[in-house]
């Protein structure tokens, strides 16, 4: 079951909430009338269109633009997501090359934008010229930087295998020898192909999963930051304070007290 509810509308964009608990719809395409920018907050799911699978976990957003047929298929458990849906006007002035995009990587300020601009617009807080803004800055971080260089087939499903892989247990103590044997190739090749096609490592890509879940679990209350690092497979209360504040400027206890 899905639900998608609009927190915010405003003259030229709006923000939605996305929920799903990982039941795939009907194999029929779905198609969107307008621009939508969607941020995974947690969870995973794969999105397929003309062809070309797209994994989006809480490192990527998904840039889809109108008219685009696609289909969702979730390879473990729900998701939650943060929706931006943006007008043409603003969509030729931030995003003129989105229909060559299919996902971009994910600043952690950024991930820190949306995130806020969810958090207050589900509570009817936000200030328009705050949300205003804020639209704007993720837009032009979003379509300022280059994509990726281009890769074969074979090494996008190389990296896609290691995405999701690392997305499904990310709290465990992984090896690259684990990653490497499990999706079928070389150490050194794995390494290689993983950064060239995210701009992470692979350790640097679990982190960035294991701090953005810890974000999510303290909007959604949680208090024990030492449970909350042994869940997520950091290895003490110390180690997950560097991690989230390295990431995000400031640690867990002074986040959780100044969360919106």
């Amino acid at each position: 079951m899905s639900e998608l509810r609009e927190l915010l509308k405003a003259d030229d964009y709006s923000i939605s909430n996305w929920t799903c608990d990982g039941q795939d719809s009907p194999q029929r395409d779905e198609v969107k009338s307008s621009c939508e920018i969607v941020f995974v907050r947690s969870g995973v799911f794969v999105a397929t269109s003309r062809g070309d699978e797209t994994l989006l976990t809480p490192n990527e957003v998904w840039l889809h633009p109108p008219g685009l047929p696609y289909r969702i298929r979730h390879p473990r458990g729900g998701d939650a997501c943060t929706v931006l849906t943006i007008s043409e006007e603003l969509r030729d002035q931030y995003a003129p090359r989105i229909q060559k995009r299919a996902v971009a990587a994910v600043t952690s300020r950024i991930f820190l934008v949306q995130h806020r601009l969810w958090s207050l617009a589900r509570r009817s807080e936000t200030s328009l010229l705050e949300a205003d803004e804020s639209v704007r800055l993720i837009l032009e971080e979003i379509y300022a930087h280059e994509p990726l260089p281009s890769m074969s087939r074979r090494h996008r499903l190389l990296v896609r295998r290691s995405q999701e892989l690392l997305a499904a247990r990310f709290t465990d103590n992984l090896s690259l020898r684990d990653l490497a044997a499990t999706v079928g190739a070389s150490q050194y090749h794995l390494s290689r192909i993983f950064r060239r096609g995210t701009g992470h490592s692979l350790h640097g890509y679990q982190r960035t999963l294991r701090v953005r879940a810890a974000l999510s679990r303290l909007a959604q209350g949680e208090s024990d930051l030492t449970r909350l690092a042994l869940d997520l497979g950091f290895c003490d209360h110390s180690h997950f304070t560097r991690s989230f504040a390295r990431t995000f400027g400031q640690p867990p206890s002074r986040w959780r007290e100044s969360k919106p």
